[in-house]
């Protein structure tokens, strides 16, 4: 399946919000600015007002480039515009200056996955699980970047354990993604019938078992 196949069913885990700061107010204040701003607007942001803040943030960056918390906002508002490239220089950076947050290894692993490095991902992933073990959004992308790679089996058992501690939709959702990777549609379709209604498990159904017979075709 190609790489745009694949990360279609990629779901980029909502960004938690970041910790406290040490550096000067008036920065301060205009990044959780930016911060309250992204929060509330969800993944709704126009092009425009994402650019508006890459733009200041840069210009931040600039007067304070030993700020690790400018670069880790500058990393998760460059992943929610989509670019994986400077999202990864970006999270690199605030990783380098000791930035303390489980958004620098989630944004590094779905980058990694979204240029089809499941392996590089998935040790992004396992280190930040080793510095935030409790941390479900780690275990739930590291489980689907082995649906990504084709390793249904080991997903599919790491998220029926997950799901167990954490029966939350984007954990019973990629569930229901690894049951039909392995062509167990009834149980596919059960899981999604909760949590998106008959109507739409029906087609997503379609769609599985569609991809399930390309990928077992001879």
């Amino acid at each position: 399946m190609t790489r745009s196949g694949r990360f279609f069913w990629l779901m980029i885990v909502t960004m938690m919000a970041s910790g406290c700061s040490v550096f000067q107010p008036s920065v301060e204040q205009r990044l959780q600015r930016m911060q309250q701003t992204s929060e509330a607007s969800g993944f709704a942001d126009s092009d425009s007002a994402l650019q508006n803040q890459l733009n200041e943030l840069k210009q931040l960056r600039q007067q304070y480039p030993d700020n690790p918390e400018l670069w880790l906002q500058s990393g998760r508002l460059a992943l929610k515009s989509g670019d994986c490239y400077a999202a990864t220089v970006a999270f690199k950076q605030a990783l380098g200056l000791e930035a303390d947050d489980a958004d620098i290894f989630l944004g590094l692993g779905v980058c990694a996955d979204y240029n089809n490095n499941h392996p590089q991902a998935q040790q992004y992933y396992r280190r930040g699980i080793s510095h935030y073990p409790q941390h479900w959004q780690l275990q739930n992308n590291l489980a689907y970047s082995r649906l990504l790679q084709g390793k249904s089996q080991q997903a599919l058992n790491d998220l029926l354990y997950l799901a167990q501690q954490y029966p939350y939709p984007a954990v019973r959702h990629n569930l229901a993604i690894a049951y039909a990777m392995q062509g167990q549609f009834e149980q596919a379709y059960q899981i999604e019938a909760e949590l998106y209604g008959e109507q739409q498990a029906m087609n997503n159904q379609l769609a599985y078992r569609h991809f399930h017979q390309r990928e077992t075709a001879p």
